[in-house]
């Protein structure tokens, strides 16, 4: 048997549990390879609108210095649960490149509002231009240690990273 094949099949089988969708879409990703962290991988496809969190920022314009704030709901649980784990990663980014901001928010209850501050990348504040943001759903294996303290053995990858929400604002 070629061991090398066992992560995709758990992979398979964990993407089928959680996101029945995902079972014919080839939604999985074999763990990362050269030591790059699986949540460097690129964006993945958009969810489906059941899943979509609706984000909105204000204010739409702001300065250099401008706090916006980021407002979305949580349409599943987010944090560890038995066997898996999920969190929104949110990323921005202006076009022609720098300036950006990410967070990650790892914890909520299904049906949440959630609001976070997106503060301005450095002491010079914004970059001027028009920024585009997305809510990205990460999945994974969580794999708690056993009661006597040794480390359980966790397939190693991560389900493909899924868009559930895009926004924008503009630092003028």
């Amino acid at each position: 048997m070629n061991t090398r094949s066992i992560p995709a099949v758990l992979a398979f089988a964990l993407a089928s549990a959680l996101w029945p969708a995902a079972a014919g879409a080839g939604n999985h990703l074999p763990a990362p390879t050269a030591g790059l962290p699986a949540r460097a991988l690129a964006i993945g496809p958009t969810a489906p609108a059941s899943e979509q969190t609706h984000p909105k920022v204000r204010p739409a314009r702001g300065h250099p210095a401008t706090r916006f704030v980021l407002e979305l709901t949580a349409r599943q649980r987010l944090g560890a649960t038995t066997g898996s784990s999920a969190d929104y990663r949110v990323t921005v980014s202006r076009a022609g490149g720098g300036c950006g901001d990410a967070l990650e928010i790892s914890s909520a209850a299904a049906g949440a509002h959630l609001r976070r501050t997106l503060r301005p990348p450095s002491s010079a504040g914004w970059c001027r231009g028009r920024y585009a943001g997305s809510v990205i759903l990460d999945r994974a294996p969580s794999c708690a240690p056993q009661a006597n303290g040794r480390p359980v053995a966790c397939p190693d990858f991560m389900l493909a990273p899924v868009v559930v929400g895009r926004f924008g604002f503009t630092v003028t």
